[in-house]
């Protein structure tokens, strides 16, 4: 048989070797606790469920004006509604929606009287050619989330549109599987350039390199095995 120096194996029989290796020796992974905007790319090590309702409040959803939809009722194209200053609250889009009202009229549905403009929006009546329904236009508590609701299992890698859900749902910090230490002894020069940071982004180890370790027979057994126990502190 031919000597052979070095042998390929395919990547996923070589990762679950690995993995196996790692649980023969009882290895386990480590849970630990970062900032929800430190979180993309790492693993979930838990189920993370919402603090909060999203939207913790009745929002409204639209720029206009919110009133208490009765008033709107019968009004038609032929039959307008004029709602006085006193019966609506000027709003913008995502502003809690008032006491005493529960719909909101989309500013481009309002028309004005000759003289009036939105510059006067407040403080002028407004026609109203279509009624609008209770609830109308109003974003409820939890339409989105709702308190409690779990938002992600374990085990999953987070995205920048669970990081969004998550501070929505008000979760600060989330428990994520520590990064896994990789301890490195170069043997040359060419191994021994800096480490980019990026290298360490979304969940992959982080990189430890002890100082060169040359293969010469200048080197005693010592001084590599005191490299590689450095090596292993640093793990």
């Amino acid at each position: 048989m031919a000597f052979e120096y070095l042998s390929n194996v395919p990547l996923e029989e070589a990762v679950e070797g690995f993995i196996g290796a790692l649980r023969d020796r009882g290895m386990k992974p480590v849970a630990e606790m970062v900032p929800v905007g430190e979180s993309l790319g790492r693993i979930t090590a838990e189920p993370l469920y919402a603090a909060i309702s999203a939207p913790h409040y009745h929002a409204c959803a639209m720029d206009g004006i919110t009133v208490a939809a009765a008033v709107t009722f019968g009004a038609t194209a032929t039959t307008p509604v004029v709602v006085q200053p006193r019966d609506y609250i000027v709003v913008d889009t995502g502003d809690p929606l008032p006491e005493g009202c529960d719909a909101v009229v989309m500013v481009e549905d309002l028309v004005y009287a000759e003289g009036d403009s939105v510059e006067k929006l407040g403080t002028c009546p407004v026609a109203l050619y279509s009624s609008v329904a209770p609830w109308g236009n109003v974003r409820q508590i939890g339409e989105d989330i709702c308190a409690g609701e779990m938002l992600l299992t374990s085990n999953v890698r987070i995205m920048p549109a669970a990081m969004g859900a998550m501070l929505a749902a008000g979760v600060q910090q989330v428990s994520v599987i520590a990064r896994p230490m990789v301890g490195i002894i170069p043997t040359s020069w060419n191994s021994t350039r800096p480490f980019s940071r990026a290298w360490c982004a979304n969940g992959a180890p982080s990189p430890s390199c002890t100082p060169l370790c040359p293969t010469s027979p200048t080197w005693s057994v010592r001084r590599f095995s005191k490299q590689l126990t450095n090596a292993i502190s640093c793990c």
